[in-house]
């Protein structure tokens, strides 16, 4: 979202509504539930529009990190149908993150919202990870 999409959305007598309408199916795999779009849906309408734009901003203005900095074990979890974040990214963080620890583990059947599509998938990355330290 650009900063002059910021504005908008901020002044948008709609709210979060067209957010809402949009990102539970278009951020989530082809396979996500009702439930879980609808979820997703709820989430975003809980939202003040003023908040979610400056988290908009937040990420068009971030600086890249020095991944080179880190040297802990690094264990990515991507969504093969992720449109937000795509892989290519993922795939630079663990190319420069400087650490003999790393994988790229990428979820079948899972978009942008891993953890509220397949919460006990990642939970037992999260564990698996956790326990090979």
């Amino acid at each position: 979202m650009m900063p002059s999409d910021n504005a908008v959305l901020t002044n948008s007598a709609d709210g979060m509504e067209p957010i809402a309408d949009t990102v539970p199916t278009a951020a989530t795999s082809t396979q996500a539930s009702a439930l879980t779009r609808g979820f997703i849906r709820e989430l975003i309408l809980g939202s003040e529009a003023k908040a979610y734009a400056s988290h908009c901003q937040a990420i068009v203005d971030a600086q890249e990190p020095d991944f080179a900095a880190v040297q802990v074990p690094v264990r990515i979890l991507a969504g093969d149908e992720d449109k937000s974040a795509p892989l290519d990214g993922c795939k630079y963080i663990l190319e420069h993150v400087c650490t003999s620890k790393k994988e790229l583990k990428i979820l079948d059947a899972c978009g942008h919202w891993h953890c509220v599509e397949h919460p006990d998938r990642i939970a037992q990355e999260v564990e698996t990870f956790c326990t090979s330290l």
